[in-house]
């Protein structure tokens, strides 16, 4: 694809390892100058190299902790001082801990609050201002599926998650005038390090093992490997794109106009329908069943 990037300064969170990876892997292919931040000096080590040889180009790393404030604070401070006015900024924090909605502490609230929500806030707003001065910004929130239906034992995530994409629709109206777009993407179950925990939480609640949980809630299905481009979803490497992309989700009203807004995205696959509600409008199926192709 030619998003048209080339030179854009893009900010990947989480960026040395799952998705975000796949997603700074992607835009620097896009010839976009691409910093990574995540806590791990090794796997931003790791990851830039692994980049460098898909694109060419190494992207500049910063290790923080984006789970919380002064993570936030030395991120925007590292920006501002060696990397330069972002222009495309990818937000993407790790999931809280699993937990009950009515057995939740107020520590656990309190700290979720503050890793997926007042991290995601404060990063976007401050780095807002120099998208407004040049008249041009793309923000994308990675968020979940759990904004449409909340996942069991899941309270914290998605509650603080469905408050991201509330900050992000207001935002969206806000800024649509200094031509900066605002899009939160909703993935489903894909194979990272992430889900494999989750599934270990649930085989120590339930008293089985992991490789039962992972029968139960998976099936005879393969989930989408994270470092697999080409199951990397066309909206991620499309919502950046130099032009706006206007009321999409209004737009994509059938699997037709899907296959015309990324035309371009070879590999997308027609829609494949399973468990899927159906008080989901078309839009929602569809992005949802683009997240699971079926195995062949």
């Amino acid at each position: 694809m030619n998003l048209e990037i080339t030179g854009k300064k893009a900010l990947v969170c989480g960026g040395s390892s799952g998705l975000g990876f796949a997603v700074a892997e992607a835009l620097a292919q896009e010839g976009a100058q691409v910093l990574i931040a995540s806590r791990s000096a090794a796997k931003l080590s790791d990851a830039a190299g692994k980049i460098k040889s898909t694109s060419g180009t190494a992207p500049a790393t910063f290790e923080c902790d984006l789970g919380t404030i002064a993570g936030v604070a030395a991120l925007t401070a590292h920006v501002k001082s060696q990397f330069g006015p972002v222009e495309i900024l990818i937000n993407n924090v790790g999931g809280p801990a699993p937990s009950s909605a009515a057995q939740t502490s107020p520590e656990l609230w309190r700290s979720g609050f503050e890793q997926l929500f007042m991290s995601t806030a404060q990063l976007t707003q401050n780095l807002l201002p120099a998208m407004r001065e040049r008249k041009w910004g793309r923000i994308i929130t990675i968020t979940s599926t759990s904004v449409i239906e909340p996942i069991d034992h899941l309270a914290v995530s998605s509650s603080m998650r469905s408050a991201v994409t509330a900050f992000s629709k207001t935002l969206a109206r806000e800024v649509a005038g200094d031509n900066i777009t605002v899009n939160t993407v909703l993935p489903g179950v894909i194979h990272t390090g992430r889900i494999e925990s989750l599934r270990a939480a649930k085989a120590e609640r339930d008293g089985t093992t992991v490789q039962i949980e992972w029968k139960k809630r998976h099936g005879k299905f393969q989930l989408i490997a994270w470092d697999d481009l080409k199951n990397l979803p066309a909206w991620l490497r499309f919502l950046p794109r130099r032009r706006p992309v206007t009321s999409l989700a209004n737009k994509l009203r059938s699997t037709a106009d899907l296959r015309a807004a990324f035309k371009s995205e070879p590999q997308f696959q027609k829609p494949h329908t399973r468990d899927l509600s159906p008080r989901h409008s078309t839009a929602d199926r569809i992005a949802q069943q683009a997240w699971f192709p079926p195995t062949s």
